[in-house]
């Protein structure tokens, strides 16, 4: 599964490895959306109010993560390349709204940190 807020680098690679994405969404489309000019509190700050789209879409993010358990989960972690200065990295946002303590970290290992990228490995994926 990629988290990203844009299609590049899981797509086209991931058609070219005959694999599907574990989303439903081929990108975190919100987010460019969502903070756009955005002025108000700290993305990351738990007084920010999460507008309703985006909350569907962490939602779904968890409810996909439940339904088709990925091995692979890679978040970007740089600058989002269609938003503004001002928005977080999607990696900090969505561990300031819980994702990575309650959905990543209880079933996956990092396993790098890589060119903008964390890169989580399911736990129970046997490894050749």
């Amino acid at each position: 599964m990629f988290v990203d807020t844009i299609p590049n680098p899981a797509y086209p690679m991931l058609p070219a490895l005959n694999r599907r994405s574990a989303s439903r969404y081929a990108v975190a489309h919100p987010f460019p959306i969502a903070f756009y000019a955005y002025d108000g509190p700290a993305m990351t700050d738990q007084t920010h109010v999460v507008p309703l789209y985006m909350q569907e879409y962490i939602d779904s993010l968890r409810k996909d993560m439940a339904i088709h358990q990925p091995n692979l989960v890679i978040m970007r972690s740089g600058n989002c390349g269609a938003c503004s200065q001002a928005y977080p990295n999607i990696y900090d946002y969505l561990d300031a709204r819980g994702i990575l303590a309650e959905v990543i970290e209880p079933d996956y290992d990092l396993l790098a940190v890589d060119n903008g990228f964390h890169i989580y490995l399911r736990k129970d994926t046997p490894v050749p």
